[in-house]
Parts: C-alpha cells; sequence; structure tokens
C-alpha cells in the first residue's frame, strides 16, 4: 500500500490595526454620547476594551452587523477569509487606548465568527514616540517573520491597510527584505484589495559591512567614534549613512538608529 501524504499550506496574516471601527462606529451613532464621552479620553476607552464592557459589546454588536464597511482591516482580508486563506492572526494595535480596543474587537471577530486562532500584540511606545513605536513595530513583526517562515508549509502575508502610514510604508519595505510572499492594501475607494508589488530588496553589502562594524564598536564601546570611523570608510560615505537616517551623530560619536539595529540582527 502506498501512502500518500498532502502537504497542508498554513496562511498566519500580520495585521496593522488602525482606529477605523472607531472613527466608523462615531459617525453612524451619533446619538450615543455616552462612547462619544469616552472616546475623549484615551485612558478610558482602554479600560473599556473587553469583553465585560457593555460599550464594547455596543460596537461589537455593530461591527458583527457589517463587518466590511466597519473595519479596514476585515474589508482588505475579505476575499482571503472567502477563500479559506486565513487559519492564523496576529494583530498589532498602537500603544494606546484606541488601537487596544479596536484590536480587541478583531480578536473576538475572527476567533467568533470565523473560529481562527488570533492573538494581539501592543507595540511598545507605537503611536506614543515615533522612533520607540517603529522600532518596536519592526523587532516584533520582522522577528515573527523570520520565525514563521523557518517553514516552508507557511504562507506569510501582511496586511497593511490599519494605522499609521509612515510606519506602514517602512514596514512593507522590512516585509519585503524578509521574503513575505503577499503584501495587500485596501485603499477605502477600491472595491478589492490590492497585492502589492514585492520587489527584490536587499541591503547594499558595502553599507552593511560599515553598519555591522559600527554595531561591533557599539557593543564594546557604546558607540563608534567619528574620527576613526572616517579614517575607515572616508567622511562623504559617513555623512551618507546619516542622509539615509541609518546613523545619528553626537559630539563626534556615531550610534546606530534603533530601527537599523533591529533590522541588522536578520543579516548577522
Amino acid at each position: 500500500m502506498i501512502w500518500v501524504f498532502k502537504m497542508v499550506i498554513k496562511h498566519v496574516h500580520l495585521v496593522t490595526v488602525g482606529a477605523g471601527i472607531v472613527n466608523n462606529y462615531l459617525r453612524d451613532n451619533p446619538s450615543d454620547l455616552e462612547f462619544k464621552e469616552v472616546c475623549l479620553n484615551d485612558k478610558e476607552l482602554f479600560k473599556r476594551a473587553s469583553e465585560v464592557s457593555p460599550i464594547f459589546q455596543r460596537v461589537y454588536s455593530y461591527l458583527c452587523k457589517n463587518p466590511r464597511r466597519t473595519s479596514p482591516e476585515i474589508n482588505a482580508m475579505w476575499k482571503y477569509l472567502e477563500r479559506g486563506l486565513v487559519n492564523q492572526v496576529y494583530l498589532y494595535h498602537t500603544d494606546t487606548g484606541v488601537g487596544k480596543f479596536c484590536a480587541e474587537l478583531l480578536r473576538k471577530y475572527f476567533r467568533e465568527e470565523h473560529n481562527i486562532e488570533t492573538y494581539v500584540v501592543k507595540l511598545e511606545g507605537f503611536g506614543l514616540v515615533f522612533e520607540e513605536g517603529l522600532t518596536s513595530l519592526l523587532d516584533k513583526v520582522v522577528d515573527k517573520i523570520r520565525k514563521l517562515t523557518l517553514s516552508p508549509l507557511v504562507k506569510v502575508y501582511l496586511n497593511a491597510t490599519g494605522g499609521f502610514k509612515p510606519e506602514n510604508a517602512i514596514l512593507v519595505l522590512a516585509a519585503s527584505l524578509m521574503n513575505v510572499k503577499t503584501i495587500y492594501y485596501m485603499h477605502e475607494k477600491f472595491k478589492e484589495p490590492i497585492e502589492l508589488p514585492i520587489f527584490p530588496l536587499t541591503i547594499k553589502e558595502e553599507y552593511l559591512k560599515i553598519l555591522k562594524q559600527i554595531n561591533e564598536r557599539e557593543k564594546m564601546h557604546g558607540f563608534a567614534i567619528k574620527i576613526e570611523l572616517i579614517k575607515k570608510i572616508g567622511e562623504s560615505k559617513l555623512n551618507e549613512l546619516k542622509e539615509r537616517n541609518l546613523v545619528v551623530e553626537e559630539n563626534g560619536r556615531i550610534r546606530l538608529r534603533k530601527w537599523m539595529k533591529v533590522m541588522l540582527k536578520y543579516y548577522t
């Protein structure tokens, strides 16, 4: 007897979460003055990011009535849901009450309406301090991509619809560097999500070598000395790294940008 084993692909979606659900609820329910008042205080909204909250339940009922219209994240993912191409979801939200509130609504929706294994991930500083938030975003998302793509039976998708556009643009580039197979985005004027082209990106070898050298000096001394670096690579090359915002100079000391340190971990 010959046994035939069918390889089953696991489809994992990494989703950046925005405030679309809250904004749409406020637009369609102007008479809900209680929710409007809560939204004026982000800490109060954070407290309601739980199923025990009547406010949470009201917004969740609204979400379920028309999920595609209510949630940009669900709308972008809809064709994958219809085709059974969603087995696991990771929801990355800002370090804010509105981010937590929307992410918890989506977690409940995916688990209860589609029986999908779903996880919520908070990005420390994201939505509060740009550099800290971007570092957290790259560190957690890129690390998850690296781990998931170790298996040939896992296909990783990036849903870059929700959240802040500058951070998402950088995340798309990072995902391209990490060989994510599908990056999709839903513009509010389109009826179908767009699968963004993934160009074969890499970090130039000459940059990579220099950045690794700076990283090693930082590990030993906390910084690289500008004068020593200029002797090795030349002032024009150092200025090029600074102009590209890959390194920062402080009183003759050169350090890698935090987000560059994150990406460099996957090139060493």
